[in-house]
């Protein structure tokens, strides 16, 4: 049973079931929609309302809905303006139809348990003080995962701490958390405190808005929960999103945030510790041969200076051309395969290398908070310790770690990893064809890591004051 830190216990009892305005955004994910839709019939909460925010699908969603579910009320927008228009939207609805107490948010590929709503309803109904309370959001694949209940922000750099991130077999029972935000994905909202808090940002579109959202309501003095007993199903945030919304969202939005809720003065150190890191990566990036990673970030950092909002269109195709596929080398008994990539290219990876070297000791190098997804599968696994302050003395450590174990090649199965510099030789994974391309990225190329990592630095520190100047301009919504 995985520790639970400062749990409050809620009372079981409620005397009435005030009314719920519930509102799904939709956006070109018609089957996920309809197969919500129905599961919503068989909760144990009778009274509510739902209201779908269509943001101009194409897949015929709304024309759906009006045909299977003709008695829910269907709002289309003219144009795709995001999750954060769009739960406005239906959010400005409810406040206008006026007769409901909370509003509940839900993403529109999410699966709920009959009594998702009930425990946030509970929750809520025995403490005035919650303003925003979320549910616990676990793994849709793997159902003995939790995915993360809340998060917390960082203030020494850009960054979040989600709660029970990536955890197996969390047993939990009638339990809340504190936390400063809470994943939209399921959200229950307390409408009284839309009138000090305001509804969401428009300028984030996507991404980072209900990280903005959760501090809004803690500077307003609410409290922002996670109801860990309330439980609804979701794809792991790890190993399912694109680069467009890591690194172009990521970024654009990640500073908005920042700059919304740091004293001026503390903003400094934030951002000179987040360009430093950020700089470096892409930079890194673009040397390694991924230059549309690097141009998402860019475009991220380019269009927050600018004040450029709401949704972008970029390429997320790899520009990457790959050579013919590569013989690996025989007779290995010591391979690495190395954490960049989703467990599904991993597990790929790992299935074509046991054909090829089935008596190879195969050893993972992961994050801490996605090891339990992979604990069962890899005996050997070095750990990259995700809370760690000081980063670079952390990673060169494990940099040399790996240099000494003398390895004889690593496997990258998606993006450029800079461990892969400590092995003499380095592949890629193409996971659409299951086979190795040899990379340059290796031992002997080592100078392309020193190369990103100095320019990063002045980069860095060349794109500081703009960064700084630009956030005294955009603070403010």
């Amino acid at each position: 049973m995985a520790q639970i830190r400062n749990t409050i216990s809620i009372g079981r009892t409620m005397l009435h079931k005030p009314k719920v305005a519930i509102v799904i955004v939709n956006w070109n994910k018609k089957d996920y929609l309809l197969n919500l839709l129905n599961s919503l019939r068989n909760i144990d909460y009778e009274n509510y309302e739902i209201i779908v925010v269509d943001n101009a699908s194409t897949d015929g969603s709304s024309e759906a809905i009006r045909h299977q579910f003709p008695n829910i009320h269907t709002i289309v927008n003219p144009q795709n303006i995001g999750g954060t228009g769009g739960f406005n939207t239906g959010m400005r609805y409810a406040l206008q139809k006026g007769g409901y107490k909370y509003i509940w948010l839900l993403d529109n590929d999410v699966q709920v348990e009959n009594n998702t709503l009930n425990e946030l309803i509970i929750a809520m109904e025995n403490d005035r003080r919650i303003g925003i309370a979320g549910s616990r959001i676990v793994d849709t694949e793997r159902r003995d995962i939790t995915v993360e209940a809340g998060a917390f922000i960082r203030w020494d750099t850009i960054d979040v701490r989600p709660l029970f991130r990536n955890k197996k077999s969390l047993d939990v029972e009638n339990e809340i958390e504190d936390v400063d935000y809470v994943a939209v994905c399921s959200a229950l909202i307390k409408i009284s405190a839309l009138d000090n808090v305001g509804l969401m940002d428009e300028r984030f579109f996507f991404f980072w808005d209900d990280m903005d959202w959760g501090l809004q309501f803690k500077e307003n003095g609410y409290r922002v929960v996670a109801v860990l007993n309330s439980i609804v199903y979701h794809p792991t945030f790890t190993e399912k999103r694109s680069p467009l919304v890591d690194l172009y969202y990521g970024t654009r939005n990640a500073l908005l945030t920042y700059a919304k809720h740091t004293n001026p003065l503390k903003r400094i150190p934030i951002f000179f510790n987040y360009m430093n890191w950020r700089s470096k990566s892409l930079i890194f990036w673009g040397i390694s041969g991924r230059r549309d990673l690097m141009m998402m970030g860019a475009n991220g950092i380019c269009d927050f200076i600018m004040g450029k909002w709401g949704g972008k269109v970029l390429d997320t195709v790899p520009q990457k051309t790959y050579d013919m596929p590569s013989e690996l080398p025989k007779e290995a008994k010591k391979i690495l395969i190395l954490n960049s990539g989703y467990r599904t290219e991993i597990f790929a990876a790992l299935t074509q290398l046991k054909h090829f070297s089935p008596n190879a000791d195969f050893t993972l190098l992961m994050y801490d908070d996605r090891l339990d997804i992979y604990n069962n599968t890899f005996k050997l696994i070095i750990k990259i310790n995700s809370k760690k302050q000081h980063k670079l003395i952390h990673s060169l450590a494990i940099f040399f770690k790996i240099l000494f174990k003398n390895y004889d090649f690593a496997v990258n199965s998606k993006d450029p990893s800079p461990f892969s510099f400590a092995v003499k030789k380095a592949y890629d994974f193409n996971y659409s064809t299951k086979e190795f391309i040899e990379s340059k990225n290796d031992l002997k190329n080592i100078w392309k890591l020193i190369l990103s990592s100095v320019l990063g630095e002045l980069v860095g520190i060349l794109l500081l004051p703009v960064i700084y100047i630009s956030s005294l301009r955009h603070g403010k919504a």
